[in-house]
């Protein structure tokens, strides 16, 4: 109840974001790996995905390291 009146209180509300990095994207129209890459989801969907500087992330973002695993983003649609 407290962290509900805080964000009454203050106006901030915060989106439930997972950071995944140092994960190796496959691309499969490309057919290619991309290397030390990023998949940043937010309130379930992809929101961003690169390479190198990752984005800023807000507070309260989970983060996970990924390192040694692959990830195909966008390759199932369970909408």
């Amino acid at each position: 109840m407290l962290l509900s009146l805080l964000v009454l209180q203050t106006g901030e509300t915060f989106a439930a974001s997972d950071l995944y990095t140092g994960l190796t994207l496959i691309d499969p129209v490309q057919e290619t790996r991309i290397p030390d890459a990023y998949v940043l989801v937010t309130n379930g969907r992809i929101a961003a995905v690169g390479v190198g500087a990752q984005p800023i992330a807000h507070r309260g973002v989970r983060r996970h390291d990924f390192s040694g695993r692959y990830a195909l983003p966008g390759f199932i649609d369970a909408q």
